[in-house]
């Protein structure tokens, strides 16, 4: 659904701000993993609905940094905040990254990112031109 488009705009705008300098994965690596370099998990998703037909998708993401040490995936994690707080999806949609935080762990950087997306399905179309015949009386219970 949008899970892709939003990966993709994430890895597109760390991929431009590093100017290619990263590796970016998308998908697990079990051998080959050149370090330094970046992949990016779906932690969790959900959709549930606001007002029909408007649904609410969350999604929140985990943006994972091999990097050199400690310092490096600090430099890095600051770096994040900055870029991934607006993405662009489907090539004209600009979305903005919420309740972002980051730890490392073993010289491993996690940035996690939400991003939420208010969506619209399509109302059952009805003829509001049509006639409509409605009847208004009151009922007398004394007679």
């Amino acid at each position: 659904m949008f899970i892709k488009e939003i990966i993709n705009g994430i890895s597109q705008k760390i991929y431009g701000f590093y100017e290619g300098l990263y590796d970016i994965y998308v998908e697990d690596v079990e051998q080959g993993l050149e370090v330094p370099c970046f992949m990016i998990n779906l932690i969790s998703s959900n959709i549930r609905m606001i007002l029909k037909p408007r649904y609410m998708f969350e999604s929140v993401f985990d943006v994972i940094y091999f990097g050199e040490g400690y310092k490096d995936c600090m430099d890095r994690g600051s770096e994040l905040y900055d870029i991934l707080e607006y993405i662009t999806i489907n090539d004209k949609d600009l979305i903005r990254g919420t309740k972002m935080n980051m730890d490392i762990i073993k010289n491993i950087l996690h940035f996690r990112v939400r991003y939420n997306l208010i969506l619209q399905n399509k109302p059952d179309i009805i003829n509001m031109m049509e006639d409509h015949q409605i009847n208004i009386g009151v009922g007398n219970r004394w007679d």
